[in-house]
């Protein structure tokens, strides 16, 4: 029964293994010996970060061995003394995010006054794991040409992954284009992470993308065999904040892109050879595309904390502070700017044109809906003499009918029919965006060490907004997403052979629309009965028209509706015994889910041919023109209002976790 009940423990442990955060610190491990291979015990150990001159002091066990946990990325010297031997230094060791470098010293005999120096050694490859991926470090990342300065960008770069996204959407608020990497065809969900504390947002996205000036270095890991990470099984993607040195320095920045600099691609450039700029047509007369430009700056600043006649952080408190604005201003040229509207005959009630396009009789021909007969079992129409002189009978229409730009019936673009006669040529696509990451190092003592880190980002979006002409931002779709987060992390060196590592963040994602310009319109004001108002309450916005071919006018109420938080603990403590380094620990993560949106809070009245056609079993009417005699004439063959519900998620993951990391020999190791 015991040995059931053991057995029953230890497969629960293995399988919380794959549930686990990410580290983003590395290690320096190895072996100290004498020059026949004997290992020396008791060796006094130095591990110093050449940047901050912080020392992590260790003692080699009984086998020789020692480790050095939870660095921060950077670059560091090892010196180790011994009784009789002469005093090592190895220099120029480059620690990634998250690997494990192996270090073994040898030393000489002779006095310890005596110090033998090893420097500039080549780039140390990673032997102590299996896990493969790509790592990219502070230079690689000022130097790669990489677009949009958005470091999760750089994915692409690891063998393994694939990128089903579009070019023009890596910047760092395009989330779902930054997150179109997948590793083994696509299967689970990539983590993403920022020190090792999860900023994954909804819809398998990212969340908060850092600027590239905030980080250090970037690791992916397409596979991965450490107990203590996981939480998908997909790709896993991090990236370390950089930390204060005892160095001020700092950057300026800025990535200018100019509309008119790039090739305009042949179905965006044909409607300008036709003489086509801001809705109108000069067909002697080629013009440019439209301007814009776009600028990603910033600046990012670190050092030691330094308060002139008060405190001298030297060595120890440290801060850095990163500070990224993206400002755009142009047209839309990546998604359709082609619109059908409303001809003005048909403004007038004159559909006689329709009459003469192939096969118009049978799909065009306007029934008035109130010479409606019952004849047999069906129900039959009279039609408008000629398809003109249709009624506005629609107390709304002056309101609505104003909203529609006047066509440009474009040549290429328009067809006979009249879809597509409107090209909407400047249509805004413009964004505002302010990212801040800001970050503190204290290194209290040896053994002590404490860092706080916050990130901040806000996006804004003015797009798609087709009426531009006639209501400037009435269909702007004034898209948000707001970023908040950050993580508190202490370490504890309890000595050579015991080190507690806790750490606690919290990320927030919030997305949705803050469009206000459609909210200042009520059902009142457009000519609907002020019980639709009355019954929105502070939801008040313009009424949703929606046609089949004629663009639609109006949309859902603009709210931040999609809400995100991930909280997460966790505590890791490393113990090392001889030839084992066990690493066991304990995570909680809570991720709450919040959506909520009043949906077409003032209604939604929807327009087909249902009431224009020549009887209630004609199945050759087209849409197109019927909806809008129908609109015309009031008639509406369906509409709604929505009464939406908040929904709420929570979904609570604990996990324990131990792994052994067993050096059998040295050459041999199980983990």
């Amino acid at each position: 029964m015991f040995r059931k009940l053991l057995a029953g423990v230890c497969l629960t442990v293995l399988a919380s293994c794959f549930a686990l955060a990410q580290e983003s610190r590395g290690a320096i491990t190895g072996r100290v010996a004498d020059p026949q291979g004997g290992v020396i015990p008791n060796a006094r150990v130095a591990v110093t970060n050449t940047q901050t001159n912080e020392t992590r002091r260790i003692t080699t066990n009984e086998t020789g061995y020692y480790e050095a946990n939870f660095l921060e990325p950077s670059t560091y010297s090892v010196s180790v003394e011994a009784g009789g031997f002469k005093k090592l230094t190895r220099s120029g060791i480059t620690v990634n995010v998250s690997t494990r470098l192996e270090i073994n010293l040898t030393l000489e005999i002779g006095a310890v006054a005596e110090t033998v120096e090893v420097t500039a050694e080549a780039p140390l490859l990673e032997t102590t794991t299996a896990s493969g991926g790509r790592v990219l470090d502070q230079k690689q990342l000022i130097n790669l040409p990489f677009s949009d300065l958005n470091p999760f960008a750089l994915s692409t770069l690891a063998p393994g992954m694939q990128w089903t996204g579009q070019p023009e959407y890596r910047r760092p608020f395009d989330n779902a284009g930054t997150s179109a990497f997948n590793t083994a065809g696509g299967v689970g969900q990539n983590e993403y992470t920022i020190d090792g504390m999860t900023v994954t947002g909804s819809g398998r996205r990212v969340g908060f993308v850092p600027p590239a000036d905030s980080i250090t270095e970037f690791k992916l890991e397409t596979s991965n065999f450490d107990a203590s990470q996981g939480f998908t099984s997909g790709a896993s993607i991090n990236v370390a904040s950089r930390s204060g040195t005892n160095a001020l320095h700092g950057s300026v920045f800025d990535q200018h892109w100019q509309q008119r600099w790039n090739a305009t691609p042949f179905f965006t450039r044909e409607p300008y050879d036709a003489g086509v700029r801001n809705g109108t047509i000069d067909p002697n007369k080629k013009q440019k595309q439209a301007t814009g430009r776009s600028n990603n700056y910033g600046l990012s600043a670190a050092g030691p904390v330094f308060l002139p006649k008060i405190f001298n952080g030297k060595d120890k408190v440290f801060w850095t502070f990163t500070w990224n604005g993206i400002r755009q201003s142009k047209a839309e040229t990546t998604s359709s700017t082609d619109r059908t509207v409303p001809t003005m005959d048909m403004r007038q009630g004159d559909f006689s044109y329709f009459l003469t396009v192939p096969n118009g009789a049978n799909l065009y021909t306007i029934y008035d809906p109130r010479t409606a007969r019952l004849q047999g079992s069906n129900v039959v129409r009279t039609p408008f003499p000629g398809n003109k002189g249709v009624p506005i009978l629609n107390p709304t229409y002056s309101y609505y009918s104003k909203l529609f730009p006047t066509p440009n019936n474009i040549p290429g673009k328009v067809t006979v029919e009249q879809y597509n006669n409107y090209f909407a040529s400047a249509m805004p696509k413009d964004e505002k965006f302010n990212s801040i990451v800001n970050r503190y190092d204290w290194a209290i003592s040896q053994n002590h060490r404490v860092n706080v880190r916050w990130q901040w980002n806000d996006r804004l979006a003015d797009e798609y907004d087709w009426t531009y002409e006639t209501s400037r931002g009435l269909h702007s779709n004034g898209l948000t997403r707001i970023n908040r987060g950050g993580n508190v992390g202490y370490l504890w060196t309890i000595n050579s052979s015991n080190i507690l590592d806790t750490n606690f963040g919290l990320s927030r994602w919030e997305e949705g629309s803050r469009n206000v310009s459609r909210t200042t319109v009520k059902a009142a004001d457009v000519g609907l009965p002020a019980y639709i108002d009355q019954r929105a309450q502070a939801n008040t916005q313009l009424p949703r028209l929606d046609f089949y071919n004629i663009t639609d006018v109006g949309d859902s109420y603009p709210v931040i509706g999609t809400k995100l938080n991930n909280f997460e603990y966790r505590a890791t403590m490393t113990t090392i015994k001889g030839n084992h380094t066990l690493k066991y620990g304990w995570q909680e993560r809570r991720t709450l889910f919040g959506e909520s949106g009043p949906g077409s809070s003032t209604g939604s009245f929807q327009f087909r041919n249902n009431w224009t056609s020549a009887s209630n079993v004609d199945n050759l009417a087209a849409q197109h023109v019927h909806e809008w005699a129908a609109f015309m004439m009031g008639v509406p063959n369906s509409l709604s209002i929505d009464t939406n519900d908040t929904a709420y998620w929570r979904t609570p993951r604990r996990a324990l976790f131990l792994q052994d990391d067993w050096r059998v020999t040295s050459k041999l190791r199980f983990s």
